[in-house]
């Protein structure tokens, strides 16, 4: 990608023909990091080392995936030829168990929050940080009698509403085993809401209204990097919340 060129225009269409148009190739800009480790850094070939791709959230080039991957000497990164617009920062195949657990450009973590490429700017200081402290959730879920259930799906997703709906990062759902179990240990640290839920579309965990309207029915839990979080959800019995048409859900006590 170190040789691609993009250009653009705006027009105005209005039924008429439009002529004359000139465009100008420009270079893309270019976005280079490193990578830390908190432990000791794992010993596996580049080859199993995280990509780091640029997913375009709005652009002019929609559908475009920038990717590099992780120098397996140094842990140092470069995507070039980058348009201008606006992208979400996206880590794959990771070393397990090694996990992203940010991707820093100052103050800003860039796999939560989209950010904008402007015209000729380039951004080299991007810390990826990878942890192999899994942070965990489990606990079993319980019906009005208090015996394990499977009945019902565990879904989690952030207590901070500016995450809603923009992002997968920070929501988990979990079909609970034959014991009524449940373990996720894919979220970071944070505060989440916890509830049992039936005949969920998974699409609507992107719907910010279907989340507010789960927040009611809810268990608040604080996530701590490294630690085990366990939470029993009982199923209180209770029928939806006012104004739940569906997916219907039940309120689960501490």
């Amino acid at each position: 990608m170190g040789s691609a060129l993009w250009a653009s225009v705006e027009l105005d269409i209005d039924g008429r023909d439009v002529g004359g148009i000139t465009m100008s190739l420009q270079p893309g800009a270019t976005v280079s990091g490193r990578t830390v480790y908190d432990g000791d850094p794992p010993s596996a070939p580049a080859t199993m080392r995280p990509r780091v791709m640029l997913r375009p959230v709005s652009s002019p080039f929609p559908g475009t995936e920038q990717i590099a991957t992780i120098g397996a000497a140094d842990g140092t990164f470069t995507i070039a030829g980058v348009p201008p617009g606006r992208f979400r920062m996206v880590l794959a195949s990771s070393p397990l168990p090694w996990i992203v657990a940010s991707a820093r450009v100052g103050d800003r973590d860039w796999l939560d929050d989209a950010i904008d490429i402007r015209v000729g700017e380039s951004i080299s200081d991007v810390v990826v940080t990878m942890t192999n402290r899994a942070t965990s959730l489990s606990g079993v879920v319980q019906d009005p009698s208090g015996r394990p259930t499977s009945e019902y799906l565990v879904v989690v997703f952030p207590a901070e509403r500016r995450y809603w709906g923009n992002q997968v990062r920070r929501l988990a759902q979990v079909q609970p085993d034959s014991t009524g179990a449940f373990r996720t240990s894919t979220l970071p640290p944070g505060d989440y809401y916890v509830a049992a839920v039936t005949d969920m579309d998974p699409e609507l965990l992107g719907d910010p209204a279907f989340l507010e309207s789960l927040v009611a029915a809810s268990i608040r839990v604080t996530l701590v990097a490294g630690e085990v979080t366990v939470q029993t959800l009982r199923v209180s019995g209770r029928g939806p919340a006012s104004g739940l048409s569906a997916p219907g859900f039940r309120r689960p006590s501490d």
